[in-house]
């Protein structure tokens, strides 16, 4: 476009003369870079400075209206390069574990001056550890992830902060079982090993033996190794161990698989060549895990087949698990969950003896007791909450025996649960729903219809375990029938409930 012709000054008209420059004679004595006042005039100083400001201004409009499209252009060509680069560099974000079962192997820390840091001989070692567990399990049925598959670590020096954190891990990656541990160069190499068992999808029926038995454990006992990783010989001692850990952890393994899905006699096969192929660990580090689940697989199996024989070679299991540790929490529990089945039995039985039932009731509540006293608790085991949550169902049963003091108690231990899982422990959310479930019944006893509604319905809005559930709607329908009930249950009713 043709640029516009400068105004002409105020002061002169197209047709006026101009001034006429003087003979070049009378300026050979000026300097010739400048320009005095009176070479233009006066009057034409003004008009010339105008002029040129115009002038400059059109031209920077010019510039400006030119370089308009360049920006433009420039501002796109940045934003798609900072779009490719922040694609590119983001962290990717990781897919869950997607197998049937899933075991993680995170990368073992290394503990030194009272602290835990990322080691590279930790990584390593369980590398190795994965991938000999990869070697003796199906791939149809089991995904095995290690530090070579994703970043994992699990840190901390007391053993409840490394259970937290593979807790947390164990939900962000959807594992079943995780395996971490510490290692220890302060003298020659020290292995640790641990495994976490995450059995939070583990609903087995009445007893919630699935549930209780999660948790942390040692995983056999201490690696030693006479020197470090790559000192002679050390690689192979290293393989050897992990060997004889990976051979009954992928027993181990298979029998969790069937546990879970409550094929209890293939589970009970597996977990007996696990045992087996424990018995050369030195000590009784690791092999306590080996005898509950042996012994739950067994109640289960009296629950399916009414054979007191199972629930016998059940407590030989805990009782082994007790001679291994006198202060372990859990084989009591296991005792005392499974005397409350037995007592199930007898209750259901044509023939109904009361002196049986109260013996299995007593010897019930005398081993909740010592797990409530049992020094060693694993950390997030819940076992105060779990044991109490047995007393209840004791204290209740035993009422309908003639003790009826024994319902205060029981409404008092069963509301201890429903307490923690509200102060904010999500663990305790399905016995919190049972909690529920046996208020309500206690209350339907007492005839107090208007608690007993109000159980039903909290014991619904958090149970996920379906037979329970249908026991539940039966008996709020049959409530609902003489009272008038909300669909419902209220909002924040649940939290506050005077049960």
């Amino acid at each position: 476009m043709r640029e516009p012709e400068p105004e002409l000054p105020q002061n002169t008209t197209a047709g006026e003369d101009q001034p006429q420059r003087p003979p070049l004679t009378d300026r050979e004595d000026k300097d010739p870079g400048s320009v005095s006042v009176g070479d233009i005039g006066e009057g034409s100083q003004v008009a010339i400075g105008e002029s040129i400001t115009q002038i400059g201004t059109q031209v920077v409009n010019v510039f400006k209206a030119n370089l308009r499209p360049v920006i433009f252009m420039l501002f796109l060509v940045l934003t798609g390069i900072g779009a490719i680069l922040f694609t590119l560099l983001r962290p990717e974000e990781q897919e869950p574990m997607h197998g049937l079962f899933n075991i993680a192997v995170a990368a073992f820390d290394e503990r030194k001056d009272g602290r835990t840091s990322a080691s590279a001989e930790g990584e390593r070692i369980a590398i190795l550890l994965a991938e000999e567990l990869d070697r003796h399990l199906p791939d149809r049925e089991f995904l095995v992830w290690g530090p070579m598959d994703r970043e994992m670590r699990v840190s901390g020096i007391e053993s409840d902060e490394r259970f937290a954190q593979a807790l947390k891990l164990s939900d962000e990656i959807r594992a079943d079982v995780i395996i971490y541990g510490l290692i220890d160069e302060s003298n020659s190499l020290t292995i640790e090993p641990e495994i976490l068992i995450d059995l939070e999808s583990f609903i087995l029926g009445e007893e919630l033996l699935g549930q209780e038995l999660d948790g942390a454990y040692a995983l056999g006992p201490e690696i030693f190794l006479p020197g470090d990783l790559d000192g002679p010989g050390s690689r192979g001692v290293l393989l050897e161990r992990l060997t004889e850990r990976a051979t009954p952890v992928s027993h181990f393994a298979f029998g969790l698989d069937f546990y879970r899905v409550n094929e209890f006699e293939k589970a009970l096969t597996n977990f007996h060549l696990a045992e087996e192929a424990a018995q050369d660990w030195e000590g009784p580090e690791g092999k306590g895990v080996i005898y509950l689940f042996l012994g739950a697989a067994e109640m289960n199996l009296g629950t399916e087949t009414d054979e007191q024989a199972r629930y016998e070679t059940a407590h030989d299991w805990f009782d082994r698990t007790a001679s291994e540790d006198e202060t372990y929490a859990r084989g009591y529990l296991g005792h005392g969950f499974t005397f409350l089945q037995e007592a199930n039995q007898l209750l259901s039985a044509e023939e109904i003896v009361d002196s049986e039932i109260m013996s299995r009731l007593e010897s019930a509540e005398e081993a909740f007791e010592n797990g409530l006293s049992a020094p060693v608790k694993p950390p997030n085991s819940d076992v105060e909450a779990k044991a109490r949550f047995g007393l209840g169902r004791v204290y209740f049963l035993s009422s309908l025996y003639g003790d009826e003091e024994r319902f205060d108690d029981s409404r008092q231990e069963f509301n201890f649960v429903i307490d923690q899982f509200h102060d904010g422990n999500e663990r305790l959310q399905e016995l919190a729903a049972r909690s529920y479930g046996w208020l309500g019944l206690l209350n339907y006893r007492q005839i107090n219809d208007g608690q007993a509604i109000k159980a039903y319905q909290c014991a619904l809005e958090y149970g996920r375990y379906e037979s329970l559930r249908q026991a539940w709607t039966e008996k709020l329908d049959e409530l609902c029938l003489e009272n008038s009930c909300e669909a419902e249950p209220v909002e924040g009713m649940c939290d506050g409930l005077e049960s």
